[in-house]
Order: structure tokens, then sequence, then C-alpha cells
């Protein structure tokens, strides 16, 4: 156990005298009353150092939580890019790319059950640059099912690298 005196803000450390000579130490730390809270504990009154190899553990814990979170943002990063790749399919109609992503599954899904509640025969929805096509009930709902396919392997891929950090 260290006393501590604060002068002038700063926490001043004393050891025993060796051979009769006073050792002073400045605690160089912008935490409150000078304490590093990873190097020293501060209980009643009283300063002490915390074991080297416990230093060392929270700075190694440090380390992989910031490891961690720089995988977690890559990971994330990866999904954002990926969940919303533009989607090619192939139906009776021809060969057409579609924006990627739920929203555009769930668009596509929704005109198809829209023109069959009209009456419809067939449903226009846009390709990815923006072209109106017109296809059957069965082709439309393979651009959604495709779309919402790629969507959901994005999603379960992202998840899975998530859980495995």
């Amino acid at each position: 156990m260290i006393p501590y005196v604060v002068v002038d803000g700063k926490v001043i450390f004393y050891k025993k005298p060796k051979d009769g000579e006073i050792q002073e130490f400045l605690a160089k730390s912008k935490m409150i009353w000078g304490i590093n809270p990873d190097r020293y504990t501060y209980e009643n009154g009283t300063v002490t150092p915390v074991d080297a190899s416990v230093v060392q553990q929270q700075e190694t814990e440090k380390t992989i939580a910031a490891q961690k979170t720089a995988a977690r943002a890559a990971i994330v990063s990866q999904y954002e890019i990926d969940s919303e790749a533009p989607v090619e399919v192939t139906v009776d109609e021809g060969t057409f790319t579609f924006n990627g992503g739920q929203d555009s599954a769930s668009y596509i899904q929704g005109a198809v059950t829209l023109a069959q509640t009209l009456g419809e025969e067939t449903v226009d929805i846009t390709d990815i640059d923006n072209v109106r096509r017109t296809l059957s009930f069965e082709s439309a709902s393979t651009v959604a099912v495709m779309v919402g396919v790629s969507f959901r392997n994005a999603f379960f891929a992202k998840q899975d690298a998530l859980v495995n950090l």
C-alpha cells in the first residue's frame, strides 16, 4: 500500500525511504486525482499498484476488444454491400438484373399480389436500370424469390460471422 499526497492537482506517491531517502513518483494520468485505474487502485485514501500481470491482462483484453470491434465493423460493412447486391435472374421472358435487398424482394412480391388482386394477367416490375419488365406471375415470383434468397444468404453469412468472432 502506498500513501499519496495531492499537490497542485497532481498525485505524489511515496514509498518507504531507502537508506534514509524518500523516493517520489509523480503519477502522470488524466484520471481523477491523477490515478490511472488500470495501474492503480484507490481505497480508503491509499493508492495500491496493480500487479503487472493484471495490467498486461487488461491491455490484452483491450487489444482483443478493439480487434473484435474492427472485425464486426468489417463484417457489417460487407453485409451492407452483399445484401443489396444486384441479382441476375433468368426467367421465360429473358435474363434481367434486379436491385437486391429485402425491400426489392418485398416490392416485387407486392406487385405480383396487387396485379393478381386486380385480375391482371401479367405484372410490371422494373429492373436495375429502371426499365419496365412485363412478366408472368410465375416469372415475377421467381424474381422475388431469387432476390429474397440473395438477401437471406447475405444476412445469415453476416450473422454466422458475428457469432464466430
